[in-house]
């Protein structure tokens, strides 16, 4: 897996996938798994888009476990975008457009919940018809369950919080190293 910098951007058609990915639990695996998926199935890079921890919140996992484990599900990049109040500021057809530009992206890859832009404020509805308006495919991997819960790193720091690690652990599809 290639760790892309600002300056080492090839130009190259790519399928990205967005997001925080902080305990590489079962639904991102699911959305990482299905952004590799498509871009073998088109002949193109597949990259991993994440982001620097946002503060005051627990990480699951430190970088290089991050990057190890994405590395593991065949992922042939990945790109760390820090979150800086002047990218927070960013619109979202500005998000989706400096993707397009900068990476050469194709398809994007996104959890049901996915959010972006200024605030925060769109929502996959508004991914995909930004993505429609610019040619780019959007994919959004559906909701991943662990025994009728939502598989997320909150769930997940929760049942961290209670002293369940086995629960922690079934949903990270994994030992837990802290």
């Amino acid at each position: 897996m290639i760790i892309l910098q600002d300056n080492t951007i090839p130009n190259v058609a790519r399928c990205i996938c967005i997001g925080c990915f902080d305990g590489i639990h079962k639904g991102h695996r699911a959305i990482i798994r299905a952004a590799c998926q498509y871009a073998n199935n088109k002949g193109i890079k597949s990259l991993v888009y994440t982001f620097s921890p946002f503060k005051d919140v627990q990480v699951l996992l430190n970088d290089s476990e991050k990057i190890r484990r994405i590395e593991e599900l065949g992922v042939d990049e990945y790109y760390l975008q820090e979150f800086t109040p002047e990218f927070a500021s960013t619109m979202p057809v500005d998000f989706v457009r400096k993707l397009k530009d900068k990476f050469g992206v194709k398809c994007i890859v996104v959890g049901p919940d996915f959010t972006f832009g200024k605030g925060g404020t769109a929502g996959v509805a508004e991914l995909d018809s930004i993505c429609a308006q610019m040619d780019v495919e959007c994919i959004i991997v559906p909701l991943v369950t662990q025994n009728g819960r939502k598989v997320s790193s909150t769930a997940i720091r929760e049942a961290l919080d209670q002293g369940d690690i086995s629960l922690a652990e079934e949903m990270l599809g994994g030992i837990y190293v802290g």
